[in-house]
């Protein structure tokens, strides 16, 4: 007669069989070896599963042919029909963790959908939701968006139950939630007056990035932005809050949406005038520094794969695919799209600061000499081997007409005429440049995205 096993030696049995076969699943190296390995288990346990779908959205990147987005597709349908069915069994980090591979693969769960609905519902009606239940709802929220989830019904119950989540929730979690949500135009004026009451909060301890996702999102979903949420941002631009501080990008987002809502916040307004000219003299400081020195360094300076702004607004978050600053050893290509949208947003929100300005016309005329430099010396890009060379495409860019023209206008309008003369003299082609009207500024932000 054998001895009865312990219940809590039968469960670390199980849990470490459990461990076992995720990291089988994580050694696998083709697609086709992961669904052979999971068939072999003749598993049913949700975080099997769970990491099988993960571990299938990541071989797939490198897999070749058709064959293998059928197989990745059959894969995740299955994952997501056992979820389906026995939803009960997967818990919150779980079902993010399965929305996050759909998303990878652009695979949208439609059997999953009216489930992980009711169970939402669920989630919001509870005494209270789990300590960790806002990270893991806004993770769910940022997936859905991904995948372009627009069911009224759904977006509802996800609201309801981030909005039970929210007194734990971090300035991280509100700026995806709410990004999530205006992203789809998915509208929840409550989630969204709650969540930035929330983020005001907490905004002390928020990355730039999550604050820029933030504003973003109120400002897509023409939410106001609150007068305390106005004054926290003004003293998180004051503190230069995480590491690095803003970069110029984050900081044209901030003044692009504050633009659009015409917040009201003389405080805000020179914070953003401030810490967006010292964002300009400091990148433009770092490209003299880079151009001054051997022309490999331009190899890094001058990327095809520098996005447009619109691209860093998106969304969000370490989510949301902003840049950060540049840094003395890889410097990250110079954005003058960004300086025509942070002139026109604060220019919606007042008179312009001349410090600004004059430092967007500092840093447009070291990308414009840079950009000359690369082109014409030892060679020129082809020289250099830079991207696009003696193939017609672009490399080594200076700034694009309309940006410099629109910074001239602005400076025209403050009183500055001689710099704007001088900006255009040295940043515009010497073929000449067209007078720069008044709306110039407006209509190089909206090309923007903004």
């Amino acid at each position: 007669m054998q001895p009865l096993r312990s219940p809590r030696r039968q469960q670390d049995r199980e849990a470490k069989q459990l461990q076992a076969a995720v990291w089988r699943l994580r050694a696998c190296c083709s697609l086709e070896e992961l669904v052979e390995t999971l068939e072999g288990f003749r598993s049913d346990q949700p975080p099997v599963l769970v990491e099988a779908a993960v571990q299938g959205a990541r071989l797939a990147r490198g897999a070749q042919g058709p064959g293998a987005g059928a197989l990745l597709h059959r894969l995740l349908g299955a994952v997501a029909g056992h979820c389906a069915m026995h939803l009960e069994r997967y818990d919150l980090p779980l079902l993010a963790a399965l929305l996050g591979a759909c998303a990878r693969a652009r695979h949208t769960p439609e059997e999953l959908l009216l489930p992980l609905q009711l169970r939402l519902a669920g989630e919001a009606r509870r005494v209270g939701p789990p300590e960790d239940a806002a990270p893991h709802l806004a993770a769910l929220a940022t997936h859905l968006s991904r995948l372009r989830v627009t069911s009224p019904r759904l977006w509802a119950a996800l609201g309801a139950a981030a909005a039970a989540a929210l007194p734990r929730a971090s300035a991280a979690d509100v700026a995806a939630l709410l990004a999530a949500h205006a992203r789809v135009d998915a509208p929840n004026a409550a989630l969204f007056e709650r969540g930035a009451a929330r983020a005001a909060a907490e905004l002390h301890d928020a990355q730039p990035q999550d604050v820029a996702t933030l504003v973003w999102a109120l400002a897509r979903a023409h939410h106001p932005l609150p007068r305390g949420l106005a004054r926290a941002l003004a003293q998180h631009l004051g503190a230069g809050a995480g590491a690095g501080g803003y970069s110029l990008v984050q900081v044209a987002s901030l003044a692009g949406a504050c633009g659009r809502l015409r917040v009201s916040s003389a405080e805000l307004r020179l914070a953003l005038s401030q810490r967006g000219a010292e964002a300009l003299l400091e990148e433009a400081a770092a490209l003299a520094s880079h151009a001054a020195g051997n022309h490999a360094s331009l190899r890094q300076l001058f990327s095809p794969q520098s996005g447009p702004l619109s691209g860093a607004l998106s969304g969000s978050g370490p989510r949301s695919g902003v840049r950060s600053r540049p840094s003395v050893t890889a410097p990250q290509p110079p954005d003058s799209e960004a300086v025509a949208v942070l002139v026109a947003g604060l220019g919606a929100l007042g008179p312009h600061d001349p410090a600004l300005l004059r430092a967007a016309a500092t840093f447009l005329t070291a990308v414009a000499e840079a950009a000359a430099e690369a082109g014409e010396g030892d060679g020129g890009a082809a020289g250099l081997g830079l991207p696009g060379a003696g193939s017609g495409e672009a490399g080594v860019q200076a700034p694009a007409g309309e940006v410099v023209a629109a910074v001239a206008a602005a400076l025209r309008a403050a009183g500055l005429v001689g710099e704007a003369a001088e900006l255009e003299a040295k940043a515009l082609p010497s073929s000449g440049a067209a007078e720069p009207s008044e709306g110039s500024v407006a209509a190089a932000a909206q090309a923007t995205g903004l």
